[in-house]
């Protein structure tokens, strides 16, 4: 039984200070749900951070072209086909 009845949430951020743990020993150890609330922007900031640097060594974004997602994928990524669709349906 669940302490109140309700679920448990792990947060795994590596910047805190919560051990670091698999999925599976999260589950084991009772939690529900497990949080990375810091990863995706760490993961993010290096990306940009090497791309950039390689960028301006190069002096081109030829450099970096490889690295990049095509505009198509991003505007599918951020919902906007579905947002255009719909403001043709109610915009007048």
């Amino acid at each position: 039984m669940k302490p109140l009845g309700k679920p448990l949430l792990f947060n795994m951020a590596r910047s805190g200070k919560s051990p670091y743990l698999s999925l599976k020993e999260v589950y084991e150890l009772g939690f529900d749900y497990a949080l990375c609330p810091i990863e995706p922007m760490f993961a993010m900031h290096k990306a940009v951070k090497e791309m950039m640097e390689i960028m301006m060594r190069e002096g081109s974004t030829n450099a970096i072209a490889d690295r990049l997602t095509s505009f198509e994928d991003f505007n599918n990524f951020v919902g906007l086909p579905e947002v255009v669709a719909r403001e043709k349906r109610f915009a007048s």
